[in-house]
C-alpha cells in the first residue's frame, strides 16, 4: 500500500469518527479567533487557516467590545453579541445601524462590522472582536499530525483502516473482526460525545 492510499483509508475513517461526534456535539469542534477592533471600513476576514486560527467552516457567533473602560483589556462583561446579517435583508435605504444592535453583514470570507467605529479616542480595541465557530477538520497527512477527536478513541481509526488492509489482503477473519470492533467504538464515542 502505497503512502498515499494509507492516508487516504485513515482519513475516511476518521472523518466517520469526527461525523459521529459532530452529529452529536458540533461544539467539539468549536474554536475561537480575536482580532483587534479598530477605526476602518468594518471590514474582518473569517479565518482562513493561514494566520494562528484554524480555517471556519460555520460561524457560530460573533461578540465585540465597542466601548470597554480600558480599551486594551476588555472585559468579557464588556461583549455584545452581534447580529448576523445577509446583505440583502437590508431593505429600507434609510436604515440606521446603531451600538445598540449591531450588525456583521456577511460577504463570503469576510464581513462588515456596522455601526463603524470612528471616535480615535477610543480605538483601537485590543481583541475587540471575537468570533466562535466551527472550525474544519484537516486531513492527517503528516506523522506528527494529531485527530481531534478524544484521544481515547484514537484506535478506532487504526481499526478502520484495518478493514481496508484486511480486504486488500485477503484476510476475510481479520477483516469481519476489524468490521465489528469498528461499529462498536464508532457507537461507543457517539456515547461518549452526547
Amino acid at each position: 500500500i502505497s503512502d498515499g492510499d494509507l492516508n487516504r483509508i485513515i482519513n475516511t475513517y476518521y472523518f466517520q469518527l469526527q461525523e459521529v461526534v459532530r452529529a452529536v456535539n458540533e461544539n467539539f469542534y468549536l474554536a475561537e479567533a480575536t482580532t483587534d477592533l479598530v477605526i476602518g471600513d468594518g471590514t474582518y476576514t473569517f479565518p482562513d487557516g493561514t494566520g494562528t486560527a484554524p480555517a471556519y467552516e460555520k460561524i457560530k457567533s460573533i461578540w465585540v467590545s465597542f466601548l470597554p473602560a480600558i480599551p486594551a483589556t476588555p472585559l468579557s462583561t464588556e461583549y455584545q453579541r452581534v447580529d448576523i446579517v445577509d446583505p440583502d435583508s437590508i431593505e429600507d435605504p434609510s436604515y440606521t445601524f446603531s451600538a445598540d444592535a449591531p450588525k456583521a453583514m456577511v460577504f463570503g470570507t469576510y464581513f462588515v462590522l456596522l455601526p463603524l467605529v470612528t471616535d480615535a479616542t477610543k480605538y483601537p480595541v485590543t481583541t475587540g472582536v471575537k468570533m466562535y465557530y466551527i472550525a474544519e477538520q484537516n486531513k492527517l497527512i503528516n506523522d506528527i499530525d494529531t485527530p481531534k477527536i478524544f484521544p481515547s478513541f484514537h484506535d478506532a481509526i487504526v481499526q478502520g483502516a484495518l478493514i481496508d488492509v484486511a480486504q486488500r489482503t485477503g484476510n476475510d477473519k481479520l477483516k469481519a473482526d476489524s468490521i465489528q470492533l469498528f461499529a462498536k467504538r464508532l457507537a461507543e464515542i457517539k456515547s461518549y460525545a452526547s
